[in-house]
């Protein structure tokens, strides 16, 4: 099918294209926050008797809570919890894909609102506390009661590193998810290939 007034490499629609960029930098927005939100996450457990690695198991304890439960078992107990790589892995792999879906509500749900200074990144904290109640307020305990998972504790992260950290990690997430949005780091460059004619031909 030929294509009008277009270009061979960039076929799309303005509004197609649009779209899927907004998506991308959302997503990307979101897993880039998920660092900075990790960290703190460590550092809170690390500063509790629990451990840097225990917040991981907390989230993680959706799907297997045993590492959980060994860990808090053992810090009762005044031992030092058994590290679990795997789990450790999937709480952080389950860090990132939150993160990805709450760049990509942010990036949404802004698109059309004029929002400049400050209040973008009030904004930002605003809503990684605002994800933080959906995720483990809402979503958690659904996956837990659809799964029939009954050792999971959904609030056990904010026992392990202490509902200041909590929150304050989420805030910091939806900061930076601002920040990578307004900086445009995230924005894909164009793509542009030979300009055609309307009958599909390369133009000269």
């Amino acid at each position: 099918m030929p294509l009008i007034g277009g270009f061979a490499g960039d076929p799309m629609r303005p509004e197609r294209r649009s779209l899927e960029s907004q998506i991308e930098a959302g997503i990307i927005a979101g897993i880039a926050s998920a660092i900075p939100t990790a960290i703190l996450l460590a550092i809170g457990g690390a500063m509790s008797p629990y451990g840097a690695t225990v917040p991981f198991y907390s989230i993680i304890s959706i799907v297997d809570p045993g590492p959980l439960k060994f860990a808090l078992d053992a810090v009762a107990d005044g031992e030092t919890p058994e590290f679990f790589q795997l789990q450790f892995s999937g709480g952080l792999g389950l860090c990132f894909v939150m993160g990805a879906i709450s760049g990509l509500i942010f990036a949404f749900g802004t698109r059309r609102v004029p929002i400049i200074g400050w209040q973008r990144y009030a904004l930002g904290a605003l809503h990684g506390v605002a994800m933080m109640c959906l995720f483990y307020l809402v979503a958690f305990r659904a996956v837990i009661a659809i799964g029939g998972i009954e050792d999971a504790q959904v609030m056990s992260l904010a026992r392990s590193v202490g509902w200041p950290i909590l929150v304050a990690a989420h805030a910091l997430h939806g900061v930076v998810i601002a920040w990578v949005l307004r900086s445009r780091i995230a924005a894909p460059l164009p793509v542009f290939g030979p300009a055609i004619t309307a009958d599909g031909t390369l133009r000269d």
